[in-house]
C-alpha cells in the first residue's frame, strides 16, 4: 500500500465525507464513477503505477470494508451501511442508510435524525480513518480482536 505516513486520519476521513455524499456508497462502482479522489488517495497512480483506475477503485472497497469489519461493533456495523456494503442498503440513498446507522447506534443515544449532524458524522468518519490507516500501516490487529465498542460506539 501507500506510505501511511503521507496520508493522515484527517485526510481519509475528508474524501469518505465528500464520497458518501455524492451517491451510492464507497462500493468499488461509486468509487470508480464518483469518487475517484478516494481510490486515488488510499492506493495513489504514483505508487501503483500498473493499477487502472477499476483496480484503485475495488481495492479501495476492500480496504473500507476491512476497516469496518475491524471496527466491530454497533460502530463497525453503522459504517456498513453507511458505505452501502450490506446488501439491503446497496443503492439506497444516504439519508436512508443515516436512519439505519442511527437505528443501529440508538441503545448508545445517537439517533437516526442525528447522524447526519456534524459532531457525529465526523466523528464516524474520522474512527473509520483511522482504521484505514492502521490498516494501511499494517499496525492494526487481525478483524475481530479490536476491543468491542459496545459501551460507547461512536467515540
Amino acid at each position: 500500500m501507500t506510505d501511511a505516513g503521507a496520508t493522515t486520519p484527517e485526510t481519509i476521513a475528508f474524501q469518505l465525507d465528500r464520497a458518501l455524499r455524492k451517491r451510492r456508497g464507497v462500493r468499488a462502482i461509486a468509487l470508480y464513477t464518483y469518487a475517484d479522489e478516494l481510490a486515488s488517495l488510499l492506493y495513489p497512480p504514483e505508487h501503483y503505477p500498473e493499477m487502472q483506475a477499476d483496480d484503485r477503485a475495488r481495492e479501495s472497497e476492500n480496504l473500507i470494508r476491512r476497516a469496518c469489519a475491524a471496527l466491530g461493533g454497533p460502530t463497525g456495523r453503522a459504517l456498513e451501511v453507511l458505505c452501502a456494503f450490506t446488501p439491503t442498503f446497496d443503492r439506497t440513498t444516504l439519508q436512508r442508510r443515516r436512519e439505519e446507522a442511527g437505528a443501529i447506534l440508538s441503545p448508545y443515544g445517537i439517533q437516526a435524525d442525528t447522524v447526519r449532524r456534524s459532531y457525529i458524522w465526523n466523528d464516524l468518519m474520522l474512527e473509520l480513518a483511522i482504521a484505514i490507516r492502521g490498516l494501511m500501516e499494517g499496525s492494526s490487529a487481525p478483524t475481530g480482536t479490536i476491543g468491542n465498542k459496545e459501551s460507547n460506539p461512536a467515540a
